[in-house]
């Protein structure tokens, strides 16, 4: 929130991140600011954080005077340890006991009170929270950018509860385009409730009668009943699940039970499951970006030529020449002449092999699910620099920046300014360097269905994907991936896990529009040394880079985690199924400072939800 109460102030907000990773440039980011004479307004910032979370925050006009510095202190949560239920009601006490009662069972509740305002609009901002929770509260406030990072959310993996009560028909209102219904009816229940007293383990004072609003025509499962009404309603989105519970969350009676049922309704409080682009190792797309600007080696029969033409001027010739002239004391300036002449031959050549112009190279990664209207984009975007140079991009969008680390160390802070677009400056490249970054976005999801089952007896896939999208899917594949976990404990009696993970891969090959059926035993199709078998010797650089890309993704592994409660590895699915393939896309970023070579691919990942039978 800032607040101007002098003149009007024209100027810009910056925020250093000074405290990155290791070989990781500090980021700048600017945020133009316009406030008019006697004017308070309030700015929502999105951005990746790192190090210490210690951030420089700092307001200066277009005359670059400053009008505000100080430093502000981020306590983010320990990801792979806390629940965080994120919660938009009227209550805003609903669920605040939840952190304390979990103390004894040892799991990390973190309850965030959020107005709906306080939505994030961006997919990537989302994925802190583990579960989400409406009541209470007009929903029709959210934007239909907050729709969508919200659908996206729920379709990845996010847990949804909505409550009902009296006030239901205002909470669903904005949520529509995820509900499995669009209208509900009151209805009143008298005391007891026999089965939710049941789930409560413990006898309900008598509150009642207590207000339902049931939907009407849902699909999904019912849960929980009570008198021939349902109480909780669940329906599978994507990989999430979507709870609708009829009873008003902050009413009787669940003002004083809900914190103790809640895991029995949406399983073990845990951190929701990373997300596959998580399991990405960024050396194996800093390797790929490499091979696309790879400008090749010389053919090493000229280099053995120039060696021997070489000696040959410089020693017979030379030596044949000056005798034939009788001025063999010349040899002391034809033999250093010769030699610069040389050395200059071959360092020309060489410039001209490595080349004279920048090449942009860029790998986006695009992960959706079926039937997300919004899809979530991840590019890693580098420029091969022939010289050294400060390079300039701008990007059509507003996107979340994040360095890479650059092992020549050149560009010490990435300055990136976000008006509309984003353009990121002092990307510094060494000669036959790459400086690279990753960009954070959202986009409209590609048009892709799959209905699969896999029958884990006969171990067969079946089912059919679909391509209703206008162009081909080249070098796609289904790839069915199979967790198995060992539980152990070591010398201290405290949990662990050997995790191996395994991947199928079923080729399509070029899927092009239309439906392709799938029917296919998967015991001759496990990953091996590669992803594409014919990368393994293939010289095509485009599909050693696609090879390395998807191996970082894909690739059998065993490892061991560790927990000392041993509930981030519980209820986690044996088996996931994703399509994958490479569309053609127009590029992400254009490199504005200087003329340059364009490489870019775009790859999809689609989670497929898995029938098991």
């Amino acid at each position: 929130m800032l607040e101007n109460t002098g003149a009007a102030i024209m100027g810009e907000l910056r925020l250093r991140d000074s405290n990155p990773t290791f070989n990781t440039p500090a980021t700048l980011y600017h945020y133009p600011v316009d406030l008019p004479n006697s004017s308070r307004k309030q700015f929502t910032l999105y951005l990746p954080l790192r190090g210490d979370q210690r951030l420089s925050l700092q307001l200066v006009d277009n005359n670059e005077q400053e009008l505000l510095n100080q430093t502000v202190k981020i306590e983010p949560l320990a990801e792979t340890q806390t629940v965080l239920i994120g919660v938009v009601a009227s209550d805003l006490s609903l669920l605040g006991r939840l952190a304390m009662a979990n103390k004894q069972t040892g799991e990390r509740v973190a309850v965030a009170h959020l107005a709906v305002a306080d939505l994030p609009t961006m997919p990537q901002a989302w994925r802190a929270l583990d579960v989400m929770v409406f009541n209470d509260v007009d929903t029709r406030q959210l934007t239909p950018a907050q729709q969508a990072a919200l659908s996206y959310w729920l379709s990845q993996g996010g847990k949804l509860i909505v409550g009902g009560g009296p006030t239901a028909a205002s909470t669903i209102a904005g949520l529509q385009n995820i509900l499995p219904f669009q209208t509900v009816q009151s209805v009143t229940l008298p005391h007891p409730l026999t089965e939710l007293q049941n789930m409560a383990s413990s006898p309900l004072p008598d509150r009642g009668p207590y207000p339902l609003a049931v939907p009407d025509g849902f699909s999904g499962e019912v849960m929980l009943s009570e008198q021939g009404q349902p109480l909780i309603i669940q329906q599978a989105v994507g990989q999430g699940q979507l709870y609708y519970i009829t009873l008003g969350l902050s009413l009787a009676p669940l003002d004083q039970i809900l914190p103790q049922i809640l895991p029995q309704i949406i399983g073990t409080l845990q951190p929701q499951s990373s997300i596959l682009l998580a399991r990405l190792n960024q050396q194996d797309v800093l390797r790929s970006l490499t091979v696309l600007a790879n400008q090749g080696l010389p053919n090493p029969a000229l280099i053995c030529l120039y060696l021997c033409l070489y000696v040959f001027f410089i020693g017979p010739l030379n030596y044949a020449i000056l005798r034939l002239l009788k001025r063999g004391e010349l040899a002391w300036l034809t033999m250093p002449a010769m030699v610069f002449l040389c050395t200059s031959v071959i360092y020309i050549t060489g410039f001209q092999l490595r080349g004279v112009q920048p090449v942009l190279s860029q790998v986006k990664i695009i992960q959706t699910s079926p039937n997300s209207p919004a899809a979530e984009t991840t590019t890693f975007i580098g420029v091969y620099s022939p010289s050294r140079a400060d390079y300039t991009l701008k990007l059509p969008e507003t996107s979340l920046i994040e360095g890479l680390p650059d092992s020549l160390g050149l560009t010490n802070e990435l300055a990136v300014k976000l008006d509309g677009n984003t353009e990121i400056s002092n990307l510094r490249g060494d000669i036959g360097g790459m400086p690279a970054f990753i960009a954070h976005s959202q986009t409209v999801a590609p048009s892709f269905q799959a209905t699969l089952k896999y029958n884990q007896q006969q171990q067969k896939l079946m089912g059919e994907v679909s391509n209703k999208t206008k162009q081909n899917l080249t070098q796609a594949s289904v790839v069915l991936v199979q967790t198995k976990e060992t539980i152990e404990t070591d010398f201290n009696n405290s949990p662990s896990a050997s995790i191996e993970v395994s991947h199928y891969v079923i080729e399509l090959n070029n899927f092009a529009v239309g439906t392709q059926p799938i029917d296919q035993l998967i015991e001759s199709h496990l990953i091996g040394q590669t992803f594409y078998t014919a990368a393994y010797k293939s010289s095509d650089p485009t599909l050693v880079s696609q090879d390395l890309i998807l191996r970082g993704l894909f690739q059998n592994r065993t490892f061991w985690s560790y927990d000392s409660q041993y509930q981030a590895f519980q209820n986690q699915p044996t088996w996931s199924a994703y399509l994958v393939g490479w569309l053609n896309e127009p590029p992400t970023a254009e490199l504005t400072s200087h003329t340059h070579a364009q490489m870019n691919q775009t790859l999809l990942i689609m989670n497929i939800p898995l029938e098991m039978e």
